[in-house]
């Protein structure tokens, strides 16, 4: 890993634990938060390839449509919100240093490592788990963009991966 790689991650890295932290203790990701990631996002992007930034905005635009609209019609088919706005921007800004092609691994990464959480829960505090049953998702979500953006660092290794 160049050492301009590793400056980008510890900087991503910031931003994560920031995230992670708030939504773990108050179940809400700032805006400032989710702004502040998409701009260094689009800022890295526009540094080592200017010419993908246009294709990465729009990339980062359709994921919170798409999400949106998930969102939506899950809050009103089950009366409830299953994936909060917090959560959707995060995943349009995320977009911003992953790309769409590494949008599915990172939602099923942070559905994998959430699910978990879920089943330690219970199995270790006793606690049942519902359809109603609330987590934080952020957290889950910022070790998944991580765990995507490092394995982006050797591009044979997620596609979508800036060169």
């Amino acid at each position: 890993m160049m050492m301009f790689d590793l400056l980008i991650t510890a900087l991503l890295s910031v931003q994560l634990l920031l995230i992670a932290g708030i939504d773990a203790r108050k179940m809400i990701i700032p805006d400032v938060l989710n702004l502040l990631l998409a701009v260094t996002g689009a800022l890295i992007v526009a540094f080592q390839q200017p010419s993908w930034l246009g294709l990465r905005m729009f990339e980062a635009i359709v994921v919170m449509c798409a999400l949106w609209g998930i969102a939506r019609l899950y809050a009103q088919t089950r009366g409830q919100t299953g994936l909060g706005m917090g959560d959707v921007k995060f995943l349009g800004a995320v977009t911003l240093w992953v790309g769409l092609a590494g949008i599915p691994w990172l939602v099923l990464f942070a559905s994998l490592t959430g699910l978990g959480a879920v089943l330690l829960q219970h199995a270790f505090a006793g606690s049942a788990v519902t359809r109603t049953t609330r987590l934080p998702f952020g957290p889950h979500l910022a070790a998944a963009t991580l765990l995507t953006w490092v394995l982006q660092l050797s591009p044979a290794a997620v596609p979508g991966a800036l060169p």
